[in-house]
């Protein structure tokens, strides 16, 4: 039985390290950072058979929305989810945003001090060995420069912190295989959270527990503190293929007049007598007639975030029965900066001989490439229409090259994300470009490709021509034009970094959205991946590390944007609206200090899961952020607060805190109105003292409570899930309409309206029967697209060459379901079948990840027919 080991992922600017290992009937994902989803749509491979996700570190991003995915996907089954200590307190963490009855996780975790005898995995395919590893400093087993966590208080969390560490594992089990039960496919229309509220928009009242008092207990209590909070333990993995039964030779049975009923017994390893026609006995083993077994295959992935993990790796003691049996094919090195500098690393890669091929995953020694092609050439198109659409910036060229004294001495290379290696038999890892690969038709960028040539890339010469003209005559258009009056804000920055809804796409991000104001940023939500959005738009001048001051280079960059973040506004509980903030908290308390904290306005349940965050990472929580509640702020309430049951010394903090934001980016007032959606959503209203009011809708259906809240905005900014036609739908999962989204405008007298958080089965911009209102300006959102509030009114140009752009990106790009890795002829020529099917169709392209998570089972198939 064949398999192989294949890269998802290499380090980048919006993602890092996974590697997929492919057998025919299950997969097996290695590394889960943030975007690993979007990936895995990007290029085509399916999580349906996937059985074991093995995390890096704890606080690996993805892990969250892989389980949804996996899921939504799947239907149902079983998920193994490995990794360092602490892993368990991360998927409990999730109990508020990720709940599927259908799924069943099991945690496995591998322990800091395991002598790694047994596996922590194992099946009919494959053994997994954990290697813990943590970092070492001086007179210390392991620690953190970050400040020790602090629990806030609570009746509760004294009993819980009492616990012992055997209890402390039971009840986060618990809480687990409450969320992750395992059941029968569930009919509710909503999984991402037991806990729900009136959808009539009224008072805000503390939200509605739907199972007992024990299981509420255990899901709204803060978890028990890890065993060795921030430790950041690291987890490498052995892996070790089963030995391959030998090939039983039925020419040579034959010719040895084995008899038939006996060769099974052969093919068992057991010796046969039997009697011969002349009435002899002959007595045959199993080697004469069944080839040896093959050997298992064993690759390394190994993962150092930084230097001082590296002792307690080449000292621990699971390495050494490979020395001399069950030799490593390959070693994967997931490095961080300056591991490869270290003389104890590189004599440990040594020690394994000439044989074993090493591949090195390093941003400091990978180019930062284009992850996502398709993103990537839609985006560089729009750009031609105009520099409102900014392309993910991208670079050939690695920081640095391998070191020679290991490239002269071992086969090493740097990992491509086109990387893979047959493990049986096994084979020498090459780049193997595929369709399986996720490349848009002819995609191909080099040094000697001309801009040009790039942009034609996958479209007719016929297509770019129309496409080419269409963008000048609008650019002509739009020049002639008399732009509208200055107003107040107009100077403000809008970038929407993430324009879809529930689940990422090829072409759109989940939600984030960012304001740039004269006196600093507002982060409107930040779904996974929101890091990456921005580090691709503005760049990074230092990768994956906070540049230093008096570098001589004063662009401003992603670390910037972040650093002069002030306040992130965050509407709800559900994931592809929040669980993007802690890669963010985590990077920006690297780069600034106490002085220059950041305020994140939340619910409690966002707030104790990034309490809880905090003790597997620094994410500057208590110095470098600051909470204000949103029930503190409800627009109709002075004591929403006290009303909602809530402590009134989170009041008091809210009332310090928002003075402070209030203070430092010149504002008049922030507000919140709670809108109607399957949970707990809160619309949030930010009014500058400059004369300027942005309204911000969440998720919601049409809702009084925003319209009056709302009046007289300067920028609305709503969603817009369903297209025209499908409200009925839109009501049942608490969304909105393109045309609902509209009228809400008018009814709120809003100056503009721009539309985000599409549902993701929509490939072509989707249209409303609704249509510009006198002077009220209309926009529909794209990921990457950057404005001044004040020329948004351009968009409406835009449309048309966008649909029409859109539509020809979709008819050319590969739509079916690949499961299997095939050679590149057989895949291209079954391409060439499906898209000349689909050009006869007609049809909207089904994805892998076209269910949303808050679809039914019924609409998921409706959502699989959705016409463009």
């Amino acid at each position: 039985m064949k398999y192989q080991l294949a890269a998802v992922s290499t380090p980048a600017s919006d993602t890092q390290q996974s590697l997929c290992l492919f057998f025919p009937n299950a997969r097996y994902l290695f590394g889960i950072p943030e975007a690993t989803t979007r990936m895995c749509i990007q290029r085509k491979q399916t999580l349906k058979k996937l059985r074991g996700a093995f995390l890096s570190q704890a606080t690996d991003g993805g892990l969250a929305g892989l389980t949804m995915s996996f899921a939504d996907s799947s239907g149902s089954g079983t998920l193994n989810v490995a990794g360092p200590e602490g892993t368990l307190h991360r998927v409990a963490g999730m109990r508020y945003y990720n709940k599927r009855d259908q799924l069943k996780v099991n945690v496995l975790e591998s322990l800091i001090g395991d002598r790694c005898e047994d596996a922590l995995y194992s099946d009919e395919f494959v053994n997994v060995y954990g290697v813990t590893t943590h970092p070492i400093k001086s007179n210390e087993s392991y620690s953190s420069s970050s400040p020790s966590p602090s629990r806030s208080q609570s009746p509760s969390h004294s009993k819980r912190n009492n616990m012992s560490y055997e209890e402390s594992v039971e009840y986060k089990r618990k809480i687990v295989d409450e969320i992750f039960p395992g059941l029968l496919p569930s009919n509710g229309l909503d999984g991402s959270s037991e806990i729900s509220t009136p959808k009539n928009g009224g008072d805000a009242v503390e939200d509605i527990p739907s199972r007992n008092d024990a299981k509420l207990s255990r899901r709204l209590a803060r978890l028990p503190a890890p065993r060795h909070p921030r430790s950041d333990a690291a987890a490498s993995y052995i892996v070790m293929g089963k030995p391959m039964r030998g090939k039983f030779n039925n020419e040579v049975a034959v010719q040895l007049q084995v008899p038939g009923p006996l060769r099974s017994k052969l093919t068992r390893k057991e010796t046969v007598t039997f009697q011969l026609s002349d009435g002899s006995e002959r007595t045959v083993t199993p080697e004469q007639v069944v080839a040896p077994d093959t050997p298992p295959t064993v690759f390394f992935i190994v993962n150092i975030p930084n230097k001082k993990h590296i002792t307690t790796l080449v000292q621990s003691s699971a390495w050494e029965r490979h020395r001399q049996t069950d030799k490593p094919h390959i070693l994967v090195h997931n490095v961080g900066w300056g591991v490869l500098d270290s003389e104890e690393y590189v004599q440990w890669i040594k020690s394994w001989g000439p044989d074993t091929h090493h591949l090195v995953s390093s941003p400091e020694y990978t180019a930062n490439n284009v992850s996502l092609p398709s993103s990537f050439l839609s985006l560089k198109r729009a750009n031609v229409l105009s520099d409102a659409f900014k392309a993910p910036l991208y670079s050939l060229d690695a920081p640095r090259s391998l070191p020679e004294t290991l490239t002269s001495q071992v086969k090493i290379e740097v990992l491509d994300k086109h990387h893979k290696a047959e493990l049986n038999p096994p084979e020498a890892p090459s780049v193997q470009p595929t369709l399986m690969s996720g490349l848009p038709p002819g995609f191909d960028i080099r040094r000697e490709t001309t801009e040009d040539e790039l942009l034609k890339q996958g479209l007719s010469e016929k297509s770019w021509d129309n496409y080419s003209k269409a963008c000048e005559a609008v650019k002509e258009e739009v020049c002639k034009l008399t732009p509208p009056e200055r107003q107040a804000g107009d100077d403000v920055v809008v970038t929407t970094l993430g324009t879809g809804s529930a689940l990422p796409s090829k072409y759109r991000n989940v939600s984030a959205t960012l304001l740039q104001t004269p006196h600093g940023n507002i982060l409107l939500d930040a779904g996974e991946g929101t890091w990456g959005q921005l580090a691709r738009m503005f760049g990074e001048r230092s990768r994956n590390t906070p540049p230093r001051d008096g570098d001589g280079d004063d662009r401003e960059d992603a670390w910037d944007v972040l650093k002069n973040t002030k306040a992130i506004y965050l509407s709800h509980v559900h994931a592809d609206h929040h669980i993007g903030l802690a890669k963010l908290l985590q990077l920006r308390s690297k780069a600034v200090g106490q002085e220059n904290p950041v305020t994140i306005i939340c619910n409690h349940l966002i707030r104790t899961y990034l309490l809880e965050q905090n003790e597997l990472e620094y994410l500057g929580i208590g110095r470098k952020v600051k909470f204000v509640d949103v029930e503190a702020l409800l627009y109709n309430q002075d004591v929403a607060v006290e009303k909602a049951g809530y402590r009134k010394l989170q009041a008091d903090e809210a009332a310090l805190n928002l003075a402070a934001l209030r203070q430092s980016l010149n504002l008049k007032d922030v507000k919140t109105a709670l809108v109607k959606h399957r949970c707990k959503c809160h619309a949030g209203i930010i009014e500058s003292n400059e004369g300027w009011k942005v309204v911000y809708s969440g998720d919601t259906m049409p809702c009084e409570n925003l319209v009056e809240s709302g009046k007289d905005a300067t920028l609305l900014i709503h969603e817009a899930t369903m297209e025209d036609g499908l409200e009925e739908t839109a009501e049942a999962k608490g969304h909105s309409t393109i045309g609902q989204a509209i009228q809400i405008g008018k009814e709120m007298n809003a100056k503009k309206v721009l539309l985000t958080h599409f549902s993701q089965r929509y490939s072509k911009l989707a249209q409303s029967s609704e249509s510009q209102n006198g002077t009220m300006v209309i926009a529909h959102a794209f990921d990457l697209l950057s404005l001044r509030v004040g020329d948004l009114w351009k968009m409406s140009h835009y449309n048309s060459p966008l649909s029409f752009l859109l539509a020809q990106e979709v008819a050319g790009e590969e739509t079916e379901d690949v499961i299997e890795e095939e050679p590149v002829e057989k895949q291209e020529k079954r391409s060439k079948k499906s898209r000349k099917a689909q050009n006869k169709e007609k049809r909207k392209p089904n994805s892998l990840f076209d269910t949303v998570h808050e679809s039914n089972a019924s609409d998921q198939q409706q959502s699989k027919k959705a016409k463009v």
